[in-house]
Parts: structure tokens; C-alpha cells; sequence
């Protein structure tokens, strides 16, 4: 009697999670092997007084591969969308507004200004991010104005969906497409992304796949006849085949003796930021829900004005600071700013805090779609060309999608390869074709 080879999915974060369902769905055996106590990676939640913290602030695209694989598993959740900023900051000095039209009737913005960014503000639903493949986002902000302010308006909003901060070497057409993306919507969702993590994982269950925490996978030897995996504890597994979807660390411990992914793996350039988390009793100044920083990139945010994430009356806000990675930051001169931040835009918030969170530097995508590698076209590849049945999931791989959407859309993309491997080069991304 034959008995079917199950196919390993190494990480159990979105990706891997991604990955596994659709592979389950088509009827494959599959195993997830986890190496922490639980799944999520940096999609889970904590729960503590009250309040429900992600790592760091998020926001699900509703127009993104991530928000198109959820609608597909039937597993898109609920929580609210947040509107525009209603409050600016710049040169320390705080500028109410409801709106973009009326950030430009504030002092803000000198004439020249609010004409050079209102047309570049209303062409973005219209242009082609293939047409500035060969840019920089600062080579095409500079193209569309001359006016240091409005500049740096037009370089917030690539902060803001991109979460980067080094508009010089991140690729223009990357950075317009999700804008683009952003604008029409995102959702902070109720009870953070760990009900996400738990609707994959019981999506997962109900498919038969099988769920291991705490593996660690010492080695992979892949060859055309499958993959044998080698866990710490002396145990193998005979593979049909693996999709890693785990850190490019990880990834590299396992198969770095591919000169297909080295290449790659030398010029990545993760995207960090620094997060202070703050539970309060309540919040000091209702009024100011959603600040963005015009000349620093800072973001501030009460997220439980939007989503269920804290018990009624109180108040969860997510305060963060974009950092430049080829700069390095002092974690407790971070903290101060972002205090400093909080006392400006939330006044009276220390007399009202219950719980907080700091993290210094995390890691909010392993990969930033760089202009002098072709933007998202030259990320890692969810296939190498000298790792047989291998797949690459995560937020660093692939062609579509950036922050949590990559992670979705290669997890995606793995599957469907991985099930049909005659046709990869003709594998559509998510939603691209459908």
C-alpha cells in the first residue's frame, strides 16, 4: 500500500499558516513544525489588564493578498477603519485637522505647497507604479515638488503604509503601489492578530493538518526524490517536500549553501521600528485620536478608538518611531522620544497608565523592496533554482505584497507551486488572475 509523503512547512506564522491551508484544502498531508511554544510568530497577541497588545501596531489592507487569502478561507475578521490623521505634528507643534483638505487650510502649508501636494496627492489613485520601476521614492517625491513641506507629507504616507524610512533606497513603484494600496482602506482588527493566528490554526485543524510547537529542525537535505528533515531531538522526516517559512536566518541555517539564495540573502535590508505600547485607564485627550509626524517619523495612534482591544472606557495607544536602518538608535533615548511624544499628543497620560510595552527595535519585514535590485521583483524567490522542493514563504519573498500582504501572498504562492510545478512559471499571485 502507498503511503502519500507529507509535506513539512517549517515556521507557523502567516506565511507557514497560509501555506499549510491551501496545501490541506488540495489534500496533502501536512505538518507544521514550530520551533517557539506557539504559533503566530510576530502576529500574536498578548492579553494582559485588560488590553489586547500586538507587537507593535497593525493593520490589515483590505485591498491587499492578505485580506484576499482571508475572504478565501472565509476567515476574514472583524474591526473598524480608521480615518484620516486628526492631527499633524510638525516642528514640535501640533496641527489639528480632520481631513487632507483641511490639513491644507492649517498654517501648515504656504500656498506653493498645498498646490504641489494636492495634484501629486490626487494622481495617486491614477498612476502606474510600473512607470517609476526605475526610481527611488525620493527620486519621485522629488519629481512632484520643490516644497520641503510637501515633501514630507508625500514622504509620510510611504511611511505610513510602508513602514519605511529610507526613501532613497526604497523603490518608488513598490512604495506608490502600496499607497495606492493603503488608501482604499485598512482594518485594525478587534481583538488583535491573534484572532487571525487562531482562525488559520482551526482552519488548519478542521483540514487535517498536523500542529507541532516546539520543534526544532537541526537540517534539511533536499533532493529531487524529496526531503529529509532532521529534528534536534535525533528524529527524521521523509518529505514529499518543505516550505520554510521562517526568517532568512533560519532559512539560511538550513539551505545557505545555495548560491541561489545567498544571493539574495546578502543584500537583504530589513525594515525596523521602535513601539511603545500604553494601556490607560482612559484616554487624556479623547479629541486626538490618529497623529503622524510631517518632519519626524513618528506615529501615534489609539487604536481602541477604532478596534475592540481594550476593556470599555479604557485606552490603547501604539506609538512609533520609523527607524533608518543604516543609522543606529540609543533604546532609551528612543523611549524618551516617544514619552516625549506622548506627552505632547496625549497630555496627562502617565497619571493614567496601567500597562506598557517597549519595543526598541523590531523587525517589521525582513526585506525592503530596493530600487538597485529591482524592487519587489527582485526579492527573494519563493522557488530556487538549485534547491529542489524547497519553497520560500514570508515577508521577504515574492513578488506581490509587502509587511504582513508578502507573508499571505507567498504562503499562497508556495502552496499553489508546490502543487503544481509544471505550471510555476505560470502561477498567478494572489488575486492577480482570479
Amino acid at each position: 500500500m502507498h503511503t502519500q509523503k507529507p509535506v513539512v512547512v517549517i515556521g507557523g506564522g502567516l506565511a507557514g499558516l497560509t501555506a499549510a491551508n491551501y496545501l490541506a484544502r488540495a489534500g496533502k498531508q501536512v505538518i507544521i513544525l514550530e520551533r517557539a511554544k506557539h504559533l503566530g510568530g510576530r502576529a500574536r497577541t498578548n492579553r494582559e489588564h485588560g488590553f489586547e497588545i500586538n507587537f507593535g501596531p497593525h493593520a490589515l489592507y483590505l485591498k491587499g493578498a492578505g485580506a484576499r487569502v482571508l475572504r478565501e478561507l472565509n476567515v476574514l475578521p472583524f474591526g473598524s477603519k480608521p480615518i484620516a490623521p486628526d492631527v499633524l505634528l510638525a516642528e514640535q507643534q501640533l496641527y489639528p485637522t480632520k481631513s487632507i483638505k483641511a490639513a491644507l487650510s492649517t498654517s501648515l502649508l504656504n500656498r506653493r505647497a498645498k498646490w504641489q501636494f494636492l495634484r501629486s496627492f490626487a494622481k495617486l489613485p491614477f498612476t502606474n507604479p510600473t512607470h517609476y520601476a526605475d526610481r527611488s521614492f525620493a527620486q519621485w517625491i522629488a519629481q512632484q515638488a520643490d516644497e520641503p513641506r510637501a515633501r514630507q507629507l508625500l514622504a509620510m504616507f510611504g511611511r505610513l503604509t510602508t513602514y519605511g524610512a529610507a526613501n532613497d533606497l526604497q523603490s518608488a513603484a513598490a512604495t506608490l503601489e502600496n499607497i495606492k494600496t493603503g488608501l482604499a482602506g485598512v482594518l485594525y482588527v478587534d481583538h488583535g492578530w491573534q484572532v487571525i493566528v487562531e482562525s488559520l490554526i482551526n482552519k488548519a485543524r478542521q483540514t487535517g493538518v498536523e500542529l507541532r510547537t516546539s520543534q526544532r529542525v537541526q537540517a534539511i537535505q533536499p533532493s529531487h526524490a524529496g526531503v529529509t528533515i532532521q529534528l534536534a531531538d535525533g528524529t527524521n522526516i521523509q518529505a514529499e517536500a518543505v516550505v520554510l517559512a521562517v526568517t532568512p536566518q533560519a532559512a539560511n541555517e538550513l539551505i545557505g549553501t545555495s548560491q541561489h539564495f545567498q544571493r539574495h540573502y546578502q543584500r537583504l535590508l530589513p525594515i525596523t521600528a521602535a513601539c511603545l505600547d500604553v494601556g490607560l485607564r482612559q484616554l487624556p485627550q479623547p479629541q486626538r485620536r490618529f497623529l503622524l509626524g510631517v518632519d519626524r517619523p513618528y506615529y501615534a495612534v489609539a487604536h481602541s478608538s477604532y478596534a475592540k482591544l481594550a476593556t470599555q472606557g479604557q485606552a490603547l495607544i501604539h506609538v512609533m518611531k520609523y527607524l533608518d536602518p543604516r543609522q543606529t538608535y540609543d533604546p532609551k533615548q528612543t523611549r524618551a522620544e516617544l514619552e516625549q511624544l506622548l506627552d505632547q499628543y496625549q497630555a496627562g497620560w502617565r497619571d493614567q497608565l496601567v500597562t506598557n510595552q517597549f519595543l526598541p527595535s523590531i523587525t517589521v519585514s525582513y526585506d525592503t523592496p530596493q530600487v538597485q535590485f529591482g524592487g519587489l521583483a527582485g526579492r527573494t524567490p519563493v522557488v530556487l533554482n538549485d534547491c529542489p522542493n524547497v519553497y520560500l514563504a514570508g515577508d521577504w519573498v515574492g513578488i506581490e505584497g509587502q509587511l504582513a500582504d508578502a507573508s499571505f501572498a507567498s504562503g499562497y504562492t508556495a502552496a499553489k507551486q508546490l502543487l503544481q510545478p509544471a505550471t510555476q512559471s505560470q502561477m498567478r499571485s494572489v488575486g492577480a488572475l482570479a
